[in-house]
C-alpha cells in the first residue's frame, strides 16, 4: 500500500490544495453525496486558504499590485461566466509562485489516485451486492463508469493521473513505461468506450517516445509547442465557420470529432462570441429540430472559450504557452501540446486539478523555485 501513501497536510497551502482535490473528485462521483452547497463552501474554504497562503509570502506591493490584476480580471470573467473552477485554477497559479511544483503535483498527484483506487474498489464491492450498477446504457451501448457519474468523467480522471505521473517520473521513463501507459489506456476504452480519452493517450505516448529520443525531432516538437494553441483554437473557429456554411469537410471534420464543431456552431449562432465572458448557464434545450440537438454543452475548449469563458482568454493562453515553450524544453513542450490537443475534445482543461498541464504557466513567474525558474532545462541533460 506504499503506492497510495498520502501526504502530511503541513500548511494552509496544502489545506488549500487538498480541499480542491476533494471537490474535484467528490463532484464526479456517482457514490458520495454531493451538493451544490457542499461544492460551494470547498470553494469558498480553498480561495480562502490559497489567498492566505499568498499573503504570508510577503510579496512586494508590485508583486501584491499584478497579482491582484490578474485576479480582477478573473474574477470579472468569473463573475459573467458563472464558472469558478477557471478562478481556482489562475489563484493556483499565483500561490506556487515560490514552492516546489514537482513536490505540489506528487501532493495533488497522490491524493487523486487514493481517490480513484479507493472509489473504484467501493464501486465495484458494491455492485457485487446489488447497490450499484457500473454500467451505464448510452445510445444503445453499454459503458462502464466505475461508479463515476459518466464514462467520460472516469476517463478523464484516469487520463491526468496517467499524465501526472508521466511528469513527476519524467526523467526515468523508457520505452516499457510507454507501452504501459497505452496498456492501461487500452484496457480504460475497452469498458468506458471513450474513444477520444484513448486517442489522446495513444497521441501522448507519441509525443513522449519523441521527447525521450535523441534526435533532433525534438526541435520541431518546441516549436510545434509555441504555436499550437493559437493555431488549435484558429482551426476550430474557422471549422465552426465554414459548418455553418455547410461546408462539407467542416461537416466530416465534425463527424471525426463527434459533433463537437456542430456543438460550436450551435453555440456561435445562438450566442455569438465574447470578448470578456457571458453568462449561458440558464439556457437549456430540449429539441431542436434544426440542429437536431436535445442538448448542449460545448465539448471543445476553444468555442468554449471564445463564446463562454471570453476570447481574451484564448489570446492570453497563447501568449504564456509561447512564453513557456521558449523554455525550449522537450518536457514541457509534450505538455504544452498534450493539453492542447485534449482541448479540442473536452473543457477541463481549464481545471489544473482535471488536466493538470495549465498549472505549468506558474514557472513563468521569477523567483520560483523549480528548475525552469533557475534557467536549467528539464528534461535536458
Amino acid at each position: 500500500m506504499g503506492v497510495l501513501k498520502i501526504p502530511k497536510i503541513q500548511n494552509i497551502f496544502h489545506f488549500g490544495i487538498l480541499i480542491m482535490c476533494l471537490k474535484t473528485s467528490f463532484i464526479q462521483s456517482q457514490i458520495i453525496p454531493y451538493t451544490n452547497t457542499i461544492d460551494n463552501i470547498f470553494t469558498i474554504l480553498s480561495v480562502m486558504c490559497l489567498a492566505v497562503s499568498i499573503i504570508k509570502e510577503r510579496y512586494s506591493i508590485k508583486t501584491l499590485f499584478l497579482y491582484g490584476a490578474i485576479t480582477l480580471l478573473s474574477l470579472f470573467s468569473v463573475l459573467q461566466t458563472g464558472n469558478y473552477g477557471f478562478l481556482i485554477t489562475i489563484i493556483v497559479c499565483l500561490a506556487i509562485r515560490e514552492k516546489n511544483m514537482d513536490k505540489i503535483l506528487k501532493f495533488i498527484y497522490k491524493y487523486q489516485l487514493f481517490f480513484f483506487v479507493i472509489h473504484t474498489f467501493i464501486a465495484i464491492l458494491l455492485s457485487v451486492f446489488g447497490k450499484l450498477s457500473l454500467v451505464m446504457t448510452i445510445d444503445g451501448i453499454e459503458r462502464y463508469s466505475f461508479g463515476f457519474r459518466h464514462t467520460n468523467s472516469f476517463s478523464i480522471y484516469l487520463f491526468n493521473l496517467l499524465i501526472l505521473w508521466a511528469w513527476l517520473n519524467y526523467d526515468k521513463i523508457k520505452t516499457r513505461h510507454i507501452f504501459g501507459i497505452f496498456v492501461i489506456a487500452l484496457m480504460a476504452v475497452s469498458f468506458t468506450r471513450t474513444r477520444t480519452s484513448f486517442m489522446t493517450t495513444c497521441i501522448f505516448c507519441v509525443l513522449l517516445s519523441i521527447s525521450i529520443s535523441k534526435y533532433s525531432v525534438k526541435n520541431v516538437l518546441n516549436l510545434v509547442a509555441g504555436v499550437i494553441v493559437p493555431v488549435c483554437a484558429g482551426a476550430t473557429l474557422w471549422c465552426v465557420k465554414l459548418f455553418m456554411a455547410g461546408d462539407k469537410l467542416a461537416i466530416l471534420i465534425n463527424e471525426l470529432l463527434t459533433s463537437r464543431i456542430k456543438l460550436g456552431a450551435y453555440g456561435v449562432s445562438h450566442f455569438g462570441y465574447s470578448l470578456l465572458g457571458q453568462n449561458i448557464s440558464n439556457y437549456s434545450i430540449v429539441w431542436d429540430a434544426e440542429w437536431r440537438l436535445n442538448g448542449f454543452t460545448f465539448d471543445n475548449l476553444y468555442t468554449y472559450l471564445a463564446v463562454n469563458q471570453g476570447f481574451i482568454w484564448i489570446v492570453i493562453l497563447s501568449i504564456l504557452f509561447y512564453l513557456l515553450a521558449k523554455k525550449r524544453s522537450p518536457k514541457l513542450s509534450v505538455f504544452i501540446v498534450i493539453w492542447t490537443l485534449y482541448g479540442i475534445t473536452e473543457v477541463h482543461g481549464l481545471n489544473g486539478f482535471n488536466c493538470f498541464p495549465i498549472f505549468l504557466i506558474a514557472l513563468l513567474f521569477e523567483n520560483g523555485k523549480s528548475m525552469l525558474m533557475r534557467g536549467e532545462q528539464v528534461g535536458e541533460e
